[in-house]
């Protein structure tokens, strides 16, 4: 009877899970305490079972795990979807493994947190943007202010070590809580949600082969709130091809020397540290010497060019800078020589195209947040019915929201993918990008449209929404690079 149980499920098996195969037989045959749970599961996927043996499984304190990492492996999303109408900490659980389709209320936002930490640090998250964010948002955007209050806020909260490792101190959280913060801010401030991105992308390459000495001289400092770092990658030669730096470094004694030119470096003259990409003289042209340093803020010979004044993101402080014969310590290379393609791929892009997509979705959202509540209050003297009432104008609502919620999902399976090591998370995080760049330029259009005079003035808050969407696609790496990379990741050939 088990042998036939067994050869019922697994006739229905997808390629990818035969692997398991042998590993369900030697279970069927070795009495584990396991088998039962593993029995019903693989019946249960196949339509054998119903979710309440299912609940009683994961009930049962000596097959909860096993039972778990099987609903993973193996049972459908339709069935999945069933069984979120359970209760308790089985719930949560299977929650965060559910489709968004089959979710209804407030399990739809429980399944973009539904980890503890998540559900925490959105709502720190949140609070902070409207405490210290929003209420300074258009003094950041008119005066092409660093944001320093809401970086502040932001330390004091902790967060400004999202990506540290535990034992340092930090929170060390991955790609799906970066967007869920970034998202949050970037509903407030654009310009502080940017500088904090692109802060948590610097120490994630930071943290990832970090020495002892790195770890104390950086990682705990940022933990602590007491240190804000960057990326010095973009160079005025080389555009959007970030990884082809042209600024040089050579050994001299116990130090590095550095010698060229950086462009749009957020948080510029701001930061105490910035991660700068550099290669050995005649070596410009292979990516496989890019190699990356960190450079302390008060290096002499750091020469910090004209304030910014973008169209957007006005309190970015994204300037440019010469590099004169700056020297740094040997100890401050990160990984070994030549080896920062990897940290390109694995970490620069992954968490950048994030934290990048989690902003312009704060954007998008925000729009559509302004335009919610402006056709519910406005009313027409004429008929007394409010905008909301008026056919056309709801229907834009519904592309709007149709936009949002459709590139937030993406993004937040792209994010997933990539916390778990998935082979597609690349292409996932190129597109997640895209998506996110086409959102917030056609929501806050559509915002601005449908916000009528009012939306048009001076200074007006989704004015300055659509000039911070207007970065989403000329920030590094811009759409049509992204465009070109996923399609050559897409058709299995090489990124560069």
């Amino acid at each position: 009877m088990k042998q036939a149980l067994a050869e019922t499920a697994l006739r229905g098996m997808e390629p990818r899970e035969r692997p398991f195969l042998s590993h369900f037989n030697s279970d069927c045959e070795s009495g584990s305490a396991d088998r039962l749970c593993r029995q019903r599961l693989y019946a249960l996927k196949h339509g054998n079972a119903d979710w309440q043996t299912a609940v009683q499984i994961l009930g049962s304190s000596q097959a909860a795990r096993a039972a778990e990492l099987r609903m993973v492996a193996f049972v459908s999303f339709g069935d999945l979807c069933t069984f979120a109408e359970g209760r308790g900490s089985t719930r949560l659980r299977l929650l965060s493994m559910a489709p968004p389709h089959c979710l209804v209320g407030d399990d739809v936002r429980m399944n973009e947190i539904s980890a503890p930490a998540n559900t925490i640090l959105q709502k720190k998250s949140a609070q902070i943007a409207a405490a210290a964010l929003a209420p300074n948002a258009e003094r950041v955007d008119r005066e092409a202010e660093w944001p320093v209050d809401g970086l502040h806020a932001l330390a004091d909260a902790g967060l400004l070590g999202l990506h540290i490792p535990k034992h340092l101190g930090g929170l060390g959280e991955g790609l799906l809580s970066l967007a869920i913060v970034t998202e949050e801010l970037g509903r407030a401030c654009s310009s502080t949600a940017m500088c904090f991105g692109m802060h948590c992308v610097a120490s994630k390459v930071l943290a990832a082969k970090a020495t002892k000495d790195q770890e104390d001289r950086y990682l705990r400092p940022i933990a602590e709130g007491r240190h804000i770092t960057t990326l010095a990658l973009s160079e005025p030669g080389t555009g959007a091809h970030f990884f082809l730096p042209r600024s040089h470094y050579w050994v001299q004694g116990d130090d590095f020397v550095l010698d060229g030119q950086k462009s749009f470096v957020t948080s510029g003259s701001h930061a105490d540290s910035y991660v700068v990409s550099a290669v050995p003289p005649g070596a410009e042209l292979d990516p496989g010497t890019f190699t990356c340093l960190v450079m302390d803020s008060e290096r002499p010979g750091i020469e910090w060019l004209e304030a910014w004044r973008g169209l957007g993101m006005r309190g970015n402080s994204s300037r440019g800078a010469k590099l004169n014969h700056v020297t740094t310590p040997r100890a401050n290379l990160l990984g070994v020589a030549g080896d920062q393609i990897w940290y390109v791929f694995e970490i620069v892009a992954p968490y950048f195209l994030i934290a990048m997509a989690g902003v312009y979705l704060g954007i998008a959202q925000a729009a559509l947040d302004l335009t919610i509540a402006r056709l519910q209050s406005r009313r027409h003297e004429h008929t007394g019915e409010t905008l909301s009432t008026i056919s056309a104008l709801s229907d834009e609502i519904a592309d709007m929201w149709t936009r949002t919620e459709r590139a937030r999902q993406l993004v937040h399976h792209a994010a997933r993918l990539g916390d778990a090591g998935a082979p597609d998370a690349q292409a996932a995080l190129f597109a997640a990008k895209l998506d996110v760049a086409e959102a917030a330029v056609a929501s806050t259009n559509a915002a601005m449209m449908l916000g009528g005079g009012r939306g048009y003035q001076e200074n007006s808050a989704v004015g300055r929404l659509l000039r911070d969407a207007q970065a989403a696609h000329v920030m590094s790496p811009t759409t049509h690079l992204l465009k070109r990379w996923l399609g050559r990741s897409v058709l299995g050939m090489p990124l560069l």
